[in-house]
């Protein structure tokens, strides 16, 4: 970390990762990861800790491992164990650190340490190609964490009581239906189908959307790898949510024209799926936006994260292969089923038919929330504004259609004109009443004419 003036002469701290970004192995480690600032961060801070360079750290494993087994020292465990104890500042004796004597400003959370060191860490000599093996007993504990942080609560004359699996959807369509914006309740519905994090999910582009979209099912097919560990994931968005999709994009694309008086009739296929003022979506928004609604229904617990765990333990409660909700969670883990494999391999090669017809048929209808009390929306005033004009439209075509009939009428029997002519009068005749009663009969005629012509003229400017 390195300190910095801004523009105005303010000292702003900024990240400084010059001295290990470039290095050949951190290269490595990094090559394919989409979210490298945090593993650069904690590799700075490890090395740091340690007073070594990424080469040195890899380089000093590595010669380790071409020793005698009976010799070897051991050193990328030790250095390991002992930073997890530098990071907690614990005083267990099995995890203090006791390689130096350097003491962390704020220690972090137990859980939070094991996984940046045991994971993120360990994986730069895995990547590396030479893995440090670790049995589950070395590597310390996970602490138990509390069961009523994981359990969806809801009030009952002031007591918070946990919500039973199968009462888990009213809840999720109370949540639905409190979204005022279109765009977070299509977030919502979104992650309920597809299972995604937010962050992968405000990594999606429009192109993928309209790329992965099934006409015959109304699902959405997409595939990735997520960003927080790079492991593929391959799942849907259900019927409910293109539905809502669609919506979203057709008010994104009019409030867009109108704003910046531009004639678009698609947004471009490189925009991402969500944005916030023309910008991609903060992972934070959708956790900020989603608590403001659970508080205000009194419910308790019920996060972005948790409807991740919901789609896991619905689908499993209704005997879906677990290999299969692993792939569509973009958890590692291989399909044993043959059969499923196949059709999950065919998606990845663009043959997504098969397995959108599995998800349509199998997995849609288990996540999907019902219409449920629907809130009026802005859209929805909209839509019934067009039906009624439709409807006063359809008023006006009937009147002229009943105008036309009424005109072809008087031309079949012969009793008008649209061009009138003069009645053949014989003039030689001396009967001035005969000659009145022709006149009054073209002028009636006349008369019935122009009244047509006007009654046509108003249905036109109308």
């Amino acid at each position: 970390m390195s300190i910095q003036k801004n523009e105005i002469g303010q000292f702003k701290k900024i990240n400084d990762f010059s001295d290990i970004e470039s290095n050949e192995y951190v290269l490595k480690w990094l090559d394919g990861i989409k979210s490298t600032n945090a593993r650069l961060s904690l590799m700075q801070n490890f090395c740091n800790f340690l007073e070594k360079t990424p080469t040195e750290l890899a380089q000093e494993h590595q010669n380790d491992l071409k020793l005698d087994v009976l010799k070897r020292s051991n050193i990328a465990k030790k250095q390991l164990n002992n930073f997890f104890g530098y990071l907690t500042n614990t005083d267990d004796k099995k995890w203090k650190n006791t390689l130096n004597n350097k003491k962390i400003d704020k220690a972090i959370a137990w859980n939070s340490a094991r996984q940046y060191v045991f994971s993120k860490l360990l994986s730069f000599y895995s990547r590396l190609g030479i893995p440090i093996k670790y049995k589950k007993k070395e590597k310390p504990p996970e602490l138990s964490k509390n069961v009523r942080e994981k359990t969806w609560r809801e009030n009952i004359n002031g007591e918070k009581r946990a919500i039973e699996h199968n009462n888990k959807k009213e809840c999720l369509k109370q949540i639905r239906d409190s979204f005022n914006s279109l765009r977070d309740k299509t977030i919502f519905l979104g992650k309920m189908s597809s299972s995604l994090d937010d962050v992968d999910l405000f990594n999606l582009r429009i192109g993928d959307f309209r790329d992965g979209y099934l006409p015959d099912y109304n699902i959405c097919y997409l595939q990735g790898n997520r960003q927080k560990d790079n492991v593929l994931y391959q799942t849907f968005f259900g019927n409910e949510a293109c539905n809502m999709i669609d919506l979203y994009l057709i008010d994104r694309l009019d409030k867009t024209n109108k704003k910046g008086n531009r004639k678009l009739t698609k947004i471009p296929k490189k925009e991402y799926l969500f944005v916030a003022n023309n910008k991609q979506m903060k992972g934070r928004y959708f956790t900020e936006k989603m608590k403001e609604i659970v508080d205000k229904l009194e419910l308790a617990n019920i996060t972005p994260k948790s409807l991740r765990r919901y789609f896991n333990t619905h689908l499993e409660k209704n005997s879906i292969n677990t290999s299969i909700i692993r792939r569509l969670m973009g958890h590692k883990g291989d399909i044993g089923d043959i059969h499923y494999n196949q059709i999950f391999e065919q998606a990845k090669e663009g043959e997504k038919e098969e397995l959108g017809r599995f998800f349509n048929e199998n997995i849609d209808p288990l996540i999907s929330l019902g219409n449920g009390n629907r809130k009026i929306t802005k859209l929805d005033k909209e839509v019934e504004r067009i039906k009624a004009e439709n409807k006063e439209l359809k008023e006006k075509l009937y009147d002229l259609a009943k105008i036309v009939e009424n005109m072809n009428k008087l031309i079949s029997d012969k009793e008008a004109s649209i061009t009138p002519k003069l009645p053949k009068v014989d003039f030689t005749d001396k009967d001035k009443e005969f000659q009145e009663n022709e006149m009054m009969k073209f002028k009636k005629r006349s008369d019935r004419i122009q009244e047509i012509k006007e009654s046509l003229k108003k249905i036109t400017q109308d």
